[in-house]
């Protein structure tokens, strides 16, 4: 579990409690669910461009769902450590 699942764990998300943002409502697990759509669908895209952009190489940034359904091989490197 990590930080902001902490955080929405956090908002008693019964049937009466909302978050009001500029005269809108959404339930805290609307706004979850809204969110990681958002970054599955654009946010993968941008960071791929920003990650190209600031020479880093190719990013799979088009793997869609797959990053968040069966996640992506890689391997963490580390200098000097014992592999």
């Amino acid at each position: 579990m990590n930080n902001s699942d902490i955080q929405f764990e956090s908002l008693n998300d019964s049937d009466t409690t909302v978050i009001s943002m500029q005269s809108n409502l959404l339930k805290p697990t609307e706004l979850k669910e809204f969110t990681l759509e958002a970054f599955r669908t654009k946010g993968l895209e941008r960071l791929g461009q920003i990650v190209e952009e600031r020479g880093q190489g190719k990013f799979p940034a088009n793997a869609g769902k797959t990053w968040f359904e069966k996640g992506l091989e890689c391997e963490l490197l580390s200098a000097n450590s014992q592999g």
